[in-house]
């Protein structure tokens, strides 16, 4: 039997009354497990358990798919509207980026940290940009905001810089004989700021969030975020009412 803290990532339905749960463990990663009797007239005294909520698990078999014989909540987030998208995003991020195993309780720290301060509301796209890099960094993917590509010299904040993916960001016009999606003409001052976690401003805000989109599109592959999609439509609903 193992235990340990986790956050439920995804639910999907079993049978009549189990469901099949994706969760972030501090020292297992990224599991799966068959939950039984929690759904249903059978869920007798167990627990409910729900996508972004946190506590303890308790579970025993093999890596492939294991029995989850209990799930103890102790953190249920008060996220609504916009903020309950970025968090469904966050778990559908994670479920889709993590391999089976994969992950570290650093990882499951900022989880729950990003988490917590999305049931604010208010300035969404900042935490989220700064838990995309930072996960891509835990996983030995990250963004290097302070240093050229290729010569490793330190960003100039009197140049411009063009990102391209898997590669980092070089100065004007060196990306010429390079492959792959760019962004061009960020300022080097700007990637200082970013350095910092400073993803504010509009400007700063539209370049962070290309930059993160084409980094994690390189590690998902053919991979589609649903909730991205979801977001949309519904913000587009929103501004015909």
């Amino acid at each position: 039997m193992y235990s340990q803290r986790a956050i439920v990532l995804h639910l999907v339905p079993y049978r009549e009354s189990s469901v099949i749960v994706r969760l972030l463990t501090e020292s297992a990663g990224k599991i799966s497990g068959i939950y039984r009797g929690v759904r249903g007239n059978k869920r007798k005294s167990k627990a409910v358990v729900q996508p972004l909520y946190s506590g303890v698990v308790e579970y025993l078999g093999k890596p492939d798919l294991f029995t989850i014989s209990n799930f103890e909540a102790n953190r249920y987030p008060a996220l609504t509207g916009e903020g309950l998208y970025s968090g469904l995003y966050v778990a559908e991020l994670l479920v889709k980026l993590l391999g089976e195993g994969q992950g570290e309780e650093q990882l499951l720290d900022e989880t729950l940290l990003v988490i917590d301060e999305l049931e604010t509301n208010t300035d969404l796209a900042l935490k989220l940009r700064r838990f995309e890099f930072r996960l891509m960094e835990i996983l030995g993917y990250g963004v290097d905001f302070t240093h050229e590509a290729l010569v490793h010299d330190l960003i100039d904040p009197e140049r411009n810089y063009v990102y391209v993916d898997q590669v980092g960001f070089v100065r004007e016009p060196t990306e010429g004989s390079l492959q792959g999606p760019k962004i061009g003409a960020i300022p080097g001052i700007m990637l200082q700021r970013f350095a910092r976690g400073d993803f504010s401003g509009e400007a700063g805000g539209v370049i962070a969030k290309r930059i993160s989109t084409i980094a994690l599109s390189s590690l998902m592959g053919n991979k589609t975020l649903s909730s991205r999609k979801i977001f949309r439509s519904e913000l587009t609903r929103d501004s015909k009412d």
